[in-house]
Order: C-alpha cells, then structure tokens, then sequence
C-alpha cells in the first residue's frame, strides 16, 4: 500500500498508526494483610514447627493511563480503567533446622464499566484493525493464582534447596 492510500485509510478509520511512546505509572495496588506466627510444641515443650498463616485483602487503584482507542499502538498502564478488589490466603510451616513448606491462594476481581466509542471486532474470528465503534459493558476476567514453594536450609554443608511453583489464571 502506498504512504498516500495508507494515511488516507487510517484518516477515514480515525486512527493513528504513527509511532506511539509514553512515559506512566502503572496502577498502584493498596493491601491490608495479617499474619501471626503460632508455635507448635510437642509434649517436652520442644518447639516442633511454627505455622504462619496470612490472610490479605487489597484493592487495585486505575492510576495508569487507559488505552487510547483511536491509536493502534497504544497499550494501557494497567487495567485500563478498571477497579480490583484482591483477596489472599496462604498457610507456612517451619520446621527448625530442616525446611519450610508453604501453599497459598488468591483471587482478584474487576468491576465493570461502560465503555463508549470501544473499538471491536464485528464478527468474531475478526483481527488486526478494527473500523467499527460502539459502546460496550467491559468487566477484566477474575485472575485466580496459587503458589506452592519449600526451602530445605543445608541439606549437607552448603546445601540448600529452594522451589516455587506459581500457577496464575486470567479469566476472560
């Protein structure tokens, strides 16, 4: 296509294909947790393990920039806009001079808002440059995450083991 033809399609579509650069904060996130370590002794009064859980809940503040609709190489912040409200579990275990297990949880849903002039796609295998415009009811899919980790202190000398595992699911 030639720079004329070009220029003239994304003039009619009301888009801008330039080069699109930016400098933002991302979203900021605010949590409130708990945790409290309680001791577990056997019946010498031997200190066993100690479990920590934690229970968090937070909320995702929109304080970055949305995407702009009219350019096509514009990316959002964060959540384009969107207020989430985050809530966290985990369980930890430590066993003194032998390893410490942990499993945790946590979920975070997204409100919905109402959207005009929201580029889409007018039939459903549609991609690339949307023309069409119109006004949508937009929620972000709940984002679900699990994390399972262990750390094994001096195995032998100068051993330790560390793993993680994180699994993490953005709905639709």
């Amino acid at each position: 296509m030639t720079e004329f033809n070009r220029k003239k399609l994304v003039e009619d579509l009301d888009l801008d294909i330039d080069k699109y650069y930016t400098t933002a904060l991302e979203d900021t996130f605010i949590q409130l947790y708990w945790s409290h370590p309680f001791d577990l002794n056997d019946e010498e009064n031997n200190l066993v393990a100690t479990v920590y859980p934690y229970l968090s809940v937070g909320t995702w503040i929109p304080t970055g920039k949305k995407k702009d609709q009219d350019k096509v190489f514009s990316l959002p912040t964060g959540n384009d806009g969107h207020l989430g409200i985050s809530f966290e579990g985990a369980l930890n275990f430590h066993f003194p001079n032998m390893l410490t297990l942990n499993a945790g949880a946590g979920i975070t849903f997204f409100d919905d808002q109402t959207i005009e002039k929201y580029r889409t796609p007018n039939y459903e295998k549609q991609s690339g440059i949307y023309p069409w415009q119109t006004t949508i009811n937009r929620r972000l899919g709940t984002t679900w995450n699990i994390n399972l980790s262990i750390e094994a202190k001096n195995i032998v000398d100068s051993l330790t083991f560390y793993a993680d595992y994180v699994y993490t699911k953005h709905e639709r």
